[in-house]
Order: C-alpha cells, then sequence, then structure tokens
C-alpha cells in the first residue's frame, strides 16, 4: 500500500520559520544593525531579509550560517535566541520579548560599566 505525501506546506505554515525570522530580528535589533546593512553583508536584497525576519520565506542553512558568523554566534542561536518559553506551551505558543524590551537591551549592552550596569538593573527591578 502507497502512502500519499500530504501537500507541501508554505514557508509561513511552518512554526520554525517564524521563530528563526523573530529570533533574526532580535539579534539584528539588539545589535543597531539594520537591515540594509545585514542584507547587504550576506549577498541579500532588503526585501528578501524582511521576508526570513517575517517567516514568509524559509532561511537556508547555508545562510543561517553567514548571518551567524556575520553576528559571531553559534547558527543554533538563530534557534533559540530571546526566547521565552513557558514548559506547558506548544511550539507554535512561544512568547518573544517586545519591541520595547529589545530596545532596552540594545541600550544596556552598549553600558560597558559593570557598577553602572547593576545600578540600572536595580533601578528597572524598583519601578517593577
Amino acid at each position: 500500500m502507497m502512502t500519499t505525501l500530504a501537500k507541501k506546506k508554505s514557508a509561513d505554515e511552518y512554526p520554525v520559520n517564524q521563530l528563526i525570522g523573530h529570533n533574526l530580528k532580535c539579534f539584528r535589533k539588539s545589535r543597531g544593525v539594520t537591515l540594509d546593512t545585514l542584507a547587504r553583508a550576506v549577498g541579500l536584497t532588503y526585501q528578501q531579509l524582511h521576508k526570513y525576519e517575517k517567516g514568509t520565506n524559509r532561511l537556508k542553512v547555508d545562510l543561517m550560517v553567514d548571518i551567524a558568523e556575520f553576528f559571531n554566534i553559534d547558527p543554533a542561536e538563530l534557534m533559540s535566541y530571546l526566547l521565552l518559553q513557558d514548559p506547558a506551551s506548544s511550539f507554535g505558543r512561544r512568547s518573544f520579548l517586545s519591541d520595547e524590551a529589545l530596545e532596552l537591551l540594545s541600550v544596556f549592552e552598549q553600558i560597558k560599566n559593570r557598577d553602572i550596569r547593576k545600578n540600572v538593573i536595580n533601578v528597572i527591578k524598583g519601578l517593577s
């Protein structure tokens, strides 16, 4: 008995594409890199990189490696960076950091003095 293969899904029907795209955007924004700068660095157009970030196109492994090299990270980090997962949730229902949190992270990473970083954390804790 032959089994019939299911209809091939589009890239945006796979949660992993949205995950990778979101994480790519998180890395890019947290490092202060524009879409255009990253696109040119890895040989893409602005529009193509934007589609990867939105999860509407699949990011091929060789391109994922190029992007990881640009950020000086392990390619596997694009699958998990800034992911806040609730252990009880399913893969497609993970929650991510907001744009405001990404902006805060980006600014925080620019602070080089460890004591100032600790003070900033204490202020934020006091406000929450």
